[in-house]
């Protein structure tokens, strides 16, 4: 049942028992639980803990309603990186080119999630009545109008808006803020491509990829050409086109420009969605002391 493909939450998913015994322990240097006999390393970050506590809270309501539902931490790759704009590490380029390799991971992972094996093997009626019990009867109840003027809605009941407002103790509050600011990244990536110092770095780009023998006006053609349906690049080739974005990336200084751009983008973001900033920032701080408490109940 993925959060993603199935019940539309943001919850990463595996397996442990659908009833949870819990012990306490030590893993390194960090404090672990233990889960029916397994193991969970504490989160080390805010996020993890957030969202580890979420997939638990989830998971006893979905037991109340007669689901299954398994919780594991959220799979990040550590070798993963997010570049917006264009490829500017020459070293990770050699390594994964444009990351075909690293979401091959992923994809994998997916596949192997228990919940999504069990969400699909359910009949039509129990996959609605699962649907229902996760995202609520409709989508009404909360909405918000994002930068961009789309109005996105969600239900105020199911067991997805039910474990945000006991982790964060305002459901509607963690929707509205953290749904504007979820949308401010794609609203600042378009801010910077349009912008005419981006564009000239694209050109000096373009012109430098041109003298290592590649046609690409752009970083999204190479992107594209590299990870596009019709007509995959094989790995060598891929990695080299990689090496080549990077480091035309440094020489042109595409990257210098983007990271400059970006960051005066988002300061102006900051300015004008001050409320939801610190909305975030308050209501993720002041439910981490619940998380912790959550995860180590069980």
């Amino acid at each position: 049942m993925s959060s993603r493909l199935a019940l539309g939450t943001r919850v990463a998913v595996a397996c442990v028992a659908s009833v949870f015994f819990m012990t306490s322990c030590q893993f390194g240097s960090r404090a672990a639980v233990t889960h029916a006999g397994q193991t969970y390393v504490m989160p080390a970050t805010q996020a993890e803990t957030l969202d580890l506590a979420k997939q638990i809270l989830i998971g006893h309501c979905m037991r109340r309603h007669g689901f299954r539902f398994w919780v594991v931490p959220k799979r990040v790759e550590k070798t993963q990186r997010d570049f917006p704009y264009v490829i500017e590490d020459i070293d990770w380029a050699k390594l994964h080119g444009y990351g075909k390799d690293i979401q091959k991971k992923l994809e994998n992972a997916e596949k192997r999630d228990p919940n999504q094996r069990y969400f699909s093997s359910l009949s039509a009626p129990r996959r609605a009545a699962a649907l229902r019990s996760m995202n609520g009867p409709a989508p009404v109840g909360m909405s918000v109008r994002l930068p961009n003027g789309i109005l996105v809605s969600h239900s105020k009941g199911g067991c997805d808006t039910e474990s945000d407002e006991k982790l964060y103790g305002d459901a509607y509050a963690w929707f509205r803020a953290s749904r504007i600011t979820d949308s401010l990244a794609g609203l600042r990536i378009g801010q910077v491509t349009s912008d005419p110092q981006f564009d000239a770095a694209v050109q000096a780009w373009s012109r430098c990829m041109l003298r290592s023998g590649y046609h690409y006006r752009t970083p999204t053609q190479s992107r594209v050409a590299a990870n596009g349906t019709k007509s995959l690049l094989p790995r060598d080739r891929e990695i080299a086109t990689a090496v080549a974005e990077a480091t035309c990336a440094t020489q042109s200084q595409l990257s210098s420009v983007a990271k400059r751009l970006d960051s005066k983008c988002r300061h102006k973001q900051e300015l004008r969605y001050p409320r939801e900033t610190s909305d975030r920032q308050r209501l993720a701080r002041t439910a981490l002391p619940r998380a912790r408490a959550v995860i180590t109940r069980g």
